[in-house]
């Protein structure tokens, strides 16, 4: 099940603008504690959120779109996700054998869901009131029916610009074995001073003051075209209303910063899994 996107190129600017201005204006963020950091965190995201439904229409979703997501699905894989963190972070057994139960679960969800959006594709272009559908199964079939997948195939490859071509299985793997995986070099450990070497000088200084303008520069830079956070909030919606919202994210970095903590809500994040088609990024914390 995939939820359409935000319209940005719609995007009512002017008023966004003036409601997160409104809004963050009337709200009261303390950041005294922890608590109160992701409560400001939260907040801040609740704020832009609502503004952005308030102001952004959501576009049609592709009718390319797999339709493989269901409710259930989408259900397991944050218990997955949430079991997978929670096992990385204790590395019990019982919470492996959990991690483990529920990611079965959910690939068994994925392709029971899988099968039947194949079944109503098959219904619905084979309908009565399709046009076209059954050309669309036809040349489905004709293209990958009854062939047999070909394995991954290397083109001939070299390891520099004037060394010959290599075309055998064994000189390939080679050739992409020293390219990836090269021989370790030798450190130049001559400008360190291991004679007299104290705490302060392996820590790295960090001022803890970040102003509105640095803030306000890094949203500038973030880039666009990348899927959401699990927020639900673009880049491009944070740009667009970076100078309201620079100030608050600058005192909350600068807060951050000085007592060591990072907020509980940012440390979320959707992985990216190729096999099965998931897509996503993380949520750095120079983004919210």
């Amino acid at each position: 099940m995939h939820r359409a996107r935000f319209s940005l190129r719609n995007l009512d600017t002017a008023r966004y603008q003036a409601i997160v201005k409104e809004q963050l204006q009337g709200a009261r963020l303390e950041l005294g504690s922890a608590e109160e950091i992701d409560a400001a965190v939260l907040a801040l995201q609740k704020i832009i959120k609502d503004a952005l439904e308030t102001c952004c229409p959501r576009g049609r979703p592709s009718p390319l779109a797999q339709r493989t997501w269901s409710p259930d699905c989408i259900a397991l894989l944050k218990e997955h996700r949430q079991a997978r963190r929670w096992y990385t972070a204790t590395g019990l057994q019982e919470d492996e054998a959990r991690h483990k139960r529920l990611r079965n679960q959910l690939k068994a969800q994925i392709r029971k869901d899988t099968t039947t959006a194949w079944r109503e594709f098959v219904t619905e272009a084979t309908s009565a009131a399709k046009k076209n559908g059954l050309w669309r199964l036809a040349k489905r079939a004709r293209r990958d029916a009854g062939r047999a997948k070909a394995p991954p195939q290397l083109p001939p490859l070299t390891a520099t610009v004037h060394s010959p071509l290599v075309e055998d299985n064994q000189a390939k793997t080679e050739t992409v074995a020293a390219k990836f995986f090269p021989l370790p070099t030798q450190a130049d450990l001559t400008d360190i001073n291991t004679r007299d070497t104290t705490q302060e000088q392996r820590c790295l200084s960090i001022d803890a003051d970040v102003s509105s303008e640095c803030m306000e520069g890094t949203i500038r830079d973030l880039p666009n075209g990348k899927s959401p956070g699990p927020d639900g909030i673009p880049d491009e919606a944070l740009k667009a209303c970076r100078a309201e919202i620079a100030p608050v994210l600058a005192e909350i970095a600068s807060k951050c910063l000085g007592t060591g903590y990072f907020p509980t809500p940012l440390s979320e994040n959707n992985h990216s899994c190729s096999t099965e088609g998931w897509q996503g990024r993380l949520l750095a914390p120079g983004e919210l």
